[in-house]
């Protein structure tokens, strides 16, 4: 991934609603500029400025982005700062004190303590 300045992760129409997409995470730690099938799993991560989003299965929509951002350094450099400060929120350590606040949370509303 180190020679790479583009990720692709062009999931097919009928990928499943919701998972983790490693290998997208893998791009954003990478800092590379992301395209993405606009998918839920895939757009709850990187928002609509952190990838360039297309249609699953959309392979003139896939085309037509790598083209974007091999004619447009600007872009890509955009996007590779914007993969690195994504994949920053995504930590283990950040997930587990998510987790912990929450049940935190429902454990106030209950009325006993964590």
């Amino acid at each position: 991934l180190t020679e790479a300045d583009i990720g692709l992760a062009p999931y097919a129409p009928d990928a499943p609603t919701y998972f983790s997409p490693l290998k997208l995470f893998e791009y954003l730690a990478a800092g590379l500029a992301v395209v993405a099938a606009d998918i839920p799993g895939v757009s709850d991560i990187v928002g609509t400025d952190g990838a360039l989003l297309m249609a699953p299965g959309d392979a003139n929509a896939l085309a037509a982005a790598v083209a974007v951002l091999t004619a447009d350094a600007g872009e890509r450099a955009r996007l590779s700062r914007k993969a690195r400060a994504l994949a920053a929120q995504h930590t283990w350590e950040r997930r587990a004190r998510r987790i912990l606040d929450a049940v935190g949370e429902l454990s106030l509303r209950e009325g006993a303590a964590v």
